[in-house]
């Protein structure tokens, strides 16, 4: 057999290496030769990630370079890391089956991955990053519904949805995160009235940890369907969603009502979301002028056509304000939804949006603690 010279240089590489820690006393370091990477490895390298050389046939591909396993290291938190051993990216829900059976039956951790916006490392894993981008196909909608793969984007979904006059009912702030990501911690919005994205899905394909590939929603396995909705990956992976679908307005009114009292604005915030009058009502602070105190900030919003326009006076009477100096901007329903992603894309351009260290806290309050909590 012929050896070309980059062969011969890099046995000799890989001799001179192997030489110089026999000279050191370090050859107890070395665990052996991974013919996958082409690379000797040392017993940490070896007790940690296995050389994936007899991983089954893909549709995919099966990534081990640095590269690859390096850009799925981190989530948007940018507090927790842990290098995976590969990552997978499938052509097929086979592949994914074929990996977990794999991964199972060598004892390696797995986790699946949309668009990598955890905070706390939930989506990385020191074995095998499954990333679901590359099952994106909205496979149809329609009155009934959606059915679209996991890795298929929130924003292509309302946007290709509202083309046909059709929304999701629950759309959370953000909107280019993953489907299957989404459905994996619940969804929550500032739609209040109506639930989390979990709430509106019908019907599930999912792998289970025993390499099954399995349909199901209430009427079919409903045990397994009702742990995988908000089950955080760990029951099993979705890779598809059958998802409810309602009638879309054209337009979108945002009022923007400003405290600087604790009680004042709890009071009215109550009065809004209690009467249920409001399409979306939520609260956000930012500091006073010169950084005195913060500036409480409800934004109300409801959907309207422009042929109806909302009654101002009516949806904001009773309140500590009077509605009159209540400001209020009107913009297209799409223009409103996908408003947070301009900003996002804002941030990552002026601000290094991705490599900031974000440290934030969800809590969930009862009503009776909150308004002291936030106080």
């Amino acid at each position: 057999m012929k050896t070309s010279s980059h062969e011969k240089k890099a046995e000799i590489i890989n001799r001179r290496t192997i030489l110089g820690l026999v000279g050191s006393g370090s050859l107890a370091l070395v665990a052996g030769f991974d013919p996958a990477g082409r690379r000797w490895v040392s017993r940490v390298e070896a007790a940690s990630c296995p050389s994936f050389v007899d991983a089954p046939r893909l549709d995919g591909v099966l990534l081990l370079d640095a590269a690859s396993r390096a850009a799925d290291a981190r989530d948007k938190g940018n507090i927790a890391h842990e290098i995976p051993c590969a990552v997978l990216r499938p052509g097929s829900v086979e592949d994914i089956r074929r990996m977990i059976l794999y991964c199972r039956r060598y004892k390696i951790k797995v986790a699946a991955r949309g668009q990598g916006h955890t905070m706390f490392g939930q989506s990385l894993s020191g074995g095998l990053v499954i990333e679901n981008q590359s099952l994106n196909t909205i496979h149809s909608i329609g009155p009934d519904g959606a059915d679209v793969d996991a890795g298929v984007r929130w924003k292509d979904l309302i946007i290709a949805s509202y083309a046909k006059g059709l929304t999701p009912p629950v759309i959370t702030g953000y909107t280019a995160l993953s489907i299957g990501g989404t459905l994996s911690v619940g969804g929550i919005s500032g739609r209040y009235n109506a639930g989390a994205q979990v709430d509106h899905v019908t019907e599930l394909e999912v792998v289970t940890g025993a390499g099954d590939i399995r349909r199901c929603s209430k009427r079919q396995n409903r045990e397994l369907f009702e742990a995988v909705l908000a089950g955080l990956g760990q029951c099993a992976i979705i890779t598809r969603a059958v998802m409810d679908l309602i009638p879309a307005k054209s337009m979108a009114r945002l009022y923007n009502l400003e405290y600087v009292h604790n009680a004042t604005f709890f009071r009215d915030l109550r009065t809004l979301i209690n009467r249920g009058e409001l399409d979306e009502c939520y609260n956000i602070w930012f500091p006073g002028p010169g950084g005195n105190g913060f500036v409480y900030q409800i934004q109300a919003v409801v959907y309207f056509d422009s042929s109806n326009p909302p009654d101002s006076a009516r949806l904001l009477r009773g309140l500590s304000i009077p509605a009159s100096p209540a400001t209020f901007r009107d913009m297209s329903y799409l223009d409103w939804e996908l408003n947070v992603d301009r900003l996002i894309d804002f941030f990552r351009t002026a601000f290094q949006w991705d490599d900031l260290i974000k440290p934030w806290f969800d809590v969930w309050l009862p009503d009776r603690a909150v308004e002291r909590y936030v106080g």
